[in-house]
């Protein structure tokens, strides 16, 4: 179901080889009433969308994605897709069709993925206007020229490229005290003392022992200690591993050493409080 109060299409010539050389297959631009409505699976082409004007919805793979203006939105071979503008904010946008072994590579260096397929764009009039160019010089073109959407295809490309931030943001990073954190609390590698700590961070005892202070209010050998602590109650009670290897899951260096400062931290032998917890 489709209501467009406009559209006009370009198609390629037919002399194409096979569809899996990069080209151009079919460029149109449309305007809707407000009540443009569209589904379908897509084949073995990318179909490519900027919204130049209004505001709609996307759902491409069970995934939703909103299309204000500006948006530049591509649906990968074997999508299902539907799509549809609000009546208070019709459509008008540019359409394509591309084929091409060497689509993929180049969406990821506009942002677009298969799992992240819609990109805004930077000077969106800008861009409407090249496109538009574009269109109306495809239109114009001579019929017999056989290498025409190949060219048009990558000077599409060329184009987007020019008005999508193609630049790849830098992973944050993990601040030094979130790294110790999800390194003491991983559950199943053993529990590093303080130098080893400060070692794998990269960092000496004394930054590491202000950064505890300063964010924690504690010392990280008492940090270590309690995070051994509650991890020794909850493998004994929760679980059938033999006194070694928890001392060794713990980063202590033996079960006699482990069943000593257990006792002297909990008031019972480590035996004692398995069967206690189980009851």
């Amino acid at each position: 179901m489709k209501f467009l109060t406009y559209h006009e299409a370009w198609g390629r010539v037919s002399a194409l080889p096979t569809p899996k050389d990069t080209h151009l297959d079919r460029f149109g631009m449309a305007r809707s009433d407000g009540n443009f409505r569209s589904f379908f699976t897509v084949r073995d082409y990318y179909y490519l969308h900027f919204i130049e004007k209004g505001q709609g919805t996307f759902v491409l793979d069970g995934e939703t994605f909103d299309a204000p203006a500006g948006t530049l939105i591509f649906f990968y071979p074997g999508m299902s897709a539907a799509y549809h503008d609000r009546p208070d904010a019709p459509w008008r946008f540019a359409w394509a069709r591309i084929y091409g072994r060497s689509i993929d590579p180049v969406l990821k260096q506009l942002g677009i993925t298969r799992r992240n397929p819609c990109n805004q764009t930077r000077e969106p009039e800008a861009l409407q206007l090249r496109l538009h160019d574009l269109f109306l010089r495809l239109r114009r073109s001579r019929r017999d020229d056989t290498f025409l959407p190949y060219r048009a295809c990558w000077e599409l490309l060329s184009l987007l490229k020019d008005h999508v931030t193609t630049v790849p943001q830098p992973p944050v990073p993990i601040p030094l005290l979130e790294q110790a954190q999800r390194l003491l609390n991983e559950p199943m590698q053993s529990l590093p003392n303080v130098e080893q700590l400060a070692q794998h961070l990269g960092v000496g005892r004394v930054t590491l022992f202000r950064l505890f202070r300063d964010h924690l209010k504690t010392t990280p050998a008492e940090y270590i200690d309690d995070i051994r602590y509650q991890r020794a109650c909850s493998m004994l009670s929760e679980s059938n591993l033999r006194l070694k290897e928890i001392a060794a899951l713990c980063g202590l260096a033996s079960h006699p050493y482990f069943s000593h400062w257990f006792s002297r931290r909990s008031g019972l032998p480590p035996n004692a409080y398995r069967t206690n917890a189980r009851g």
